[in-house]
C-alpha cells in the first residue's frame, strides 16, 4: 500500500509539472507574441517617423531654394536700380555739363 501511494504521489507531481511546464510555455509564447506586435509597432512607428523627417527635409530644402531665387531675382533688381542711378547720374553730371 505504502509502494502504491508513493507511486500516486509521483504521478500526481508528475503531472503537475507537466501542467505548470505547459503553463509556463503558454505563457512564454504569449509574451513572446506581444512583444512581437510591440517591435511590428515601433519599426511602424520609426518608418514613419523616417518618412516625417524626409518630408520636413524636403520642405526645408524647397524654402532653401525658394529664397535663393527669391535672392536672385532681388540682387537682379538692385543691379537694375543700380545702374539706373548711374544712368541718372552720369544724365546730370551731362546735364550741368552742358549748362556750365
Amino acid at each position: 500500500a505504502a509502494a502504491a501511494g508513493a507511486a500516486e504521489r509521483q504521478a500526481a507531481a508528475e503531472q503537475a509539472a507537466t501542467e505548470m511546464l505547459a503553463a509556463a510555455q503558454s505563457a512564454a509564447t504569449e509574451a513572446a507574441r506581444q512583444l512581437q506586435v510591440q517591435c511590428e509597432a515601433a519599426r511602424a512607428e520609426a518608418a514613419s517617423s523616417r518618412e516625417e523627417a524626409r518630408t520636413v527635409k524636403q520642405r526645408a530644402l524647397d524654402k532653401i531654394r525658394s529664397l535663393r531665387a527669391e535672392h536672385a531675382g532681388q540682387m537682379v533688381e538692385l543691379q537694375q536700380l543700380r545702374a539706373r542711378m548711374e544712368s541718372s547720374q552720369a544724365a546730370a553730371v551731362l546735364g550741368d555739363g552742358l549748362s556750365g
